[in-house]
């Protein structure tokens, strides 16, 4: 990890704080504050978007916990998993029509994930975690009708909160300040990466088919 002074709950409570400065001045420099308060009017698009933040939150913490537990493998597995989830939520949830290629592509997905699970020798809780976090974040992003600027905002500020007051009050944990400028600038850059990964992720749930963002 890049972090060796970190544990991984830190590492996600950092990524979720720079994450939410890094959208606030987005939000800021394109005037949709007004929008954000729109959105706290409409209860049912803010529980939604409210489960997409804790959903992500779980997410985040399943990978970064992974990396700092030494589990490389079911990290990467996680990935593989994804798109399988995904499809099936894609054909059993939203009803989609997949074409023959990616039911080809799936069936060889399951076949690599069963050998891998099979030489790795026990169930891959990390990597179960990951995959499902992220399949369900994407199907419940699927009911939200908001800018996916507003939205990355909101699910943020869902957690910003228990990000700070774990940075703050958590024994052990070094204040931001008192890390070396290159981690400071690492431990910043969590922000923009994660935001920025995550905004196209949310554009191509809103205008794709379930199966072709899985």
């Amino acid at each position: 990890t890049f972090f060796p002074d970190l544990d991984a709950i830190a590492i996600t409570a950092y990524r979720v704080v720079w994450s939410f400065i890094f959208i606030g001045i987005v939000i800021t420099f394109t005037k949709q504050w007004a929008i954000i308060r729109d959105i706290f009017r409409n209860k049912q698009q803010l529980t939604v978007i409210i489960i997409c933040g804790i959903l992500i939150g779980l997410n985040w913490l399943a990978f970064i916990f992974a990396i700092v537990m030494k589990q490389p493998v079911e990290a990467s597995m996680g990935a593989y998993l994804i798109p399988m989830f995904g499809l099936a939520t894609a054909v059993f949830v939203f009803k989609e029509q997949v074409s023959f290629l990616k039911k080809a592509a799936i069936v060889i997905t399951v076949c690599g994930v069963i050998y891998m699970i099979a030489v790795y020798g026990k169930i891959p809780w990390y990597a179960l975690g990951i995959s499902l976090s992220f399949m369900l974040y994407g199907a419940v992003h699927k009911f939200v009708t908001v800018n996916v600027l507003d939205g990355f905002f909101i699910e943020m500020l869902v957690l910003i909160v228990p990000s700070v007051a774990y940075l703050i009050l958590a024994p052990g944990v070094t204040p931001f300040f008192s890390e070396p400028l290159p981690m400071q600038g690492m431990i910043m850059l969590l922000g923009p990466l994660s935001s920025l990964s995550l905004i196209a992720f949310s554009y191509g749930i809103q205008r794709l088919a379930f199966s072709t963002v899985s």
